[in-house]
């Protein structure tokens, strides 16, 4: 039964760091395809409007987020759960994960930025997401994946888990008088 709502637990901090992940990813495609210098207002300070310039910019970074989302979702997913099944907890598994779903989402769909009519560089910018987008999942969820798992049994260790490899008894009861 603890397997069940350790799994459960697992899943939502899966699903969370997914999120988190896209829209950080969503950030950074903005921030280096500079979408957000088409927004109006930006950069200019007027009294009052520098909330608005603010809410635009979250909004496209939003939306950003959520297309990036729906391109790396069905590769991400796979990768999350090889990481899952094979406990992969290291950060470089990861980021090379977060480079593998965004060459596959955008080699399948529409999500390659156009940076001023530059193929090479919407590829290096893709790429590059890739990695934060892995990065950030990790520092949320991959540093425990496969933690829902049952811990299997150390090396050189007996069934009942009380003698180390040399076979002497870790049990510190007397065994009594010898005949």
């Amino acid at each position: 039964m603890d397997r069940i709502f350790a799994l459960i637990a697992r899943f939502i901090w899966v699903i969370v760091g997914f999120v988190v992940a896209i829209y950080a990813a969503g950030g950074f495609m903005v921030l280096t395809t500079g979408i957000w210098r088409n927004l109006v207002g930006v950069g200019h300070v007027y009294a009052g409007d520098s909330m608005v310039s603010s809410l635009e910019i979250a909004l496209v970074v939003g939306v950003t987020g959520s297309l990036i989302g729906r391109a790396f979702l069905l590769p991400a997913a796979v990768a999350i759960i090889v990481a899952e099944v094979f406990r992969l907890r290291g950060a470089l598994p990861h980021l090379l994960g977060g480079v593998l779903v965004a060459f596959i989402a955008g080699s399948s769909g529409d999500i390659l930025p156009n940076v001023h009519g530059s193929v090479r560089r919407g590829w290096e910018i893709l790429m590059a997401t890739g990695v934060v987008a892995g990065g950030v999942y990790w520092l949320i969820a991959g540093m425990r994946s496969g933690a829902w798992q049952k811990r299997l049994p150390a090396m050189g260790r007996g069934a009942e888990g009380d003698s180390d490899a040399s076979g002497s008894s870790d049990s510190s009861a007397d065994p009594g008088p010898k005949a």
